[in-house]
């Protein structure tokens, strides 16, 4: 684990600060070798990387053991305060590990399992053991349906409308891609393309009934463009399957083809004059209380995509500029 205050350098750790401190209390080498367990030269190398980095001395040797230089007494303040906030911080871990049972149902889009679940999942399990989780995938559209009936517990969703009966906090106002296999005619640029004329490529596109399909349809009336459907699937891993085939182009968001766009499957294209937004959600339902493994989940979701907006493939998907509009803590 790395310290890393306004005081404190990246590079040290939390050993080499336990190390420091100890040395202080005991203001003996020797004795603190044996209280914190290691040979004295072991402690000894440490405190010389630890000066180094520093650039100071930390402490004087006397002829009875060792005392705090000026810089080592300022420095023995910072050092106290980062190992007892991180003890802290792992004694809380413990005892929510503890205290938290229970069981969680999650709902979310299929189109999210390469980069969000998989993670989700394996962090969320390590840290509550004692809660069982379950997973639902569907499109949004079922998902929030079984959020607001109680069939799921915290929702993953896609262009979720606003309603009074759910604390809903927007995680990326994206914007929906071209997409096509990789090096197809339509996406072997990635320079943005117009509505109108990615309109008229063959396309596969869910059923009206599926949400994203509604978002499609509503930009399409909007420049008063019919588009040009080459075949309706109801599941987004069978449209990802046919625009990797090179079958039809679709329109996705980006975050639901990322990894596919960087295994090089996929080649995805902006589109503008209009772009057409996309806006993932987390969700709980008010009308039911939430419990401490809701909240959990609720806010690795938060935290996990604010991770993936980091990494190399979504980098350029930038989460929403305003204050999320509920909390559920």
């Amino acid at each position: 684990m790395r310290a890393s205050t306004n005081h404190l350098g990246a590079a040290m750790d939390l050993r080499q600060l336990r190390y420091f401190i100890a040395i202080a209390s005991a203001e003996s080498l020797s004795r603190a070798s044996v209280s914190v367990g290691v040979t004295q030269s072991a402690l000894t190398r440490q405190l010389q990387l630890l000066e180094e980095e520093l650039g100071l001395p930390l402490l004087r040797r006397t002829g009875h053991g060792v005392t705090l230089t000026e810089a080592g007494d300022r420095f023995l303040v910072s050092a106290t305060d980062v190992v007892d906030r991180a003890d802290a911080a792992v004694r809380d871990m413990q005892a929510l590990r503890k205290t938290t049972t229970g069981s969680v149902v999650l709902g979310i889009p299929p189109m999210l399992a390469e980069t969000l679940l998989v993670p989700l999942v394996t962090r969320f399990r390590q840290d509550f053991p004692d809660v069982s989780l379950r997973v639902r995938d569907a499109i949004s559209g079922y998902v929030l349906e079984w959020l607001i009936t109680g069939q799921v517990d915290v929702a993953v969703v896609y262009n979720a409308p606003k309603r009074a009966k759910l604390a809903l906090e927007t995680l990326i106002s994206d914007e929906l891609m071209l997409v096509g296999a990789a090096g197809q005619g339509a996406v072997q640029s990635d320079a943005p393309i117009d509505l109108a004329e990615a309109l008229k490529l063959p396309l596969v596109l869910p059923s009206p009934q599926h949400g994203l399909r509604d978002v499609i349809d509503t930009a399409a009336a909007s420049i008063s463009v019919q588009p040009n459907i080459a075949l309706e699937v109801e599941g987004i891993h069978s449209l990802i399957r046919f625009a990797e085939e090179g079958y039809a182009y679709t329109f996705l968001p980006f975050g639901s083809v990322s990894y596919h766009v960087a295994q090089g499957l996929l080649g995805a294209r902006p589109i503008i004059n209009p772009s057409v937004p996309s806006v993932l959600s987390v969700a709980m339902s008010t009308l039911r209380p939430a419990t401490k493994a809701m909240k959990q989940l609720f806010r690795y979701i938060r935290e996990d995509v604010a991770r993936l907006l980091e990494t190399e493939v979504w980098q350029h998907r930038k989460p929403p500029s305003e204050p999320p509009a509920t909390d559920p803590r």
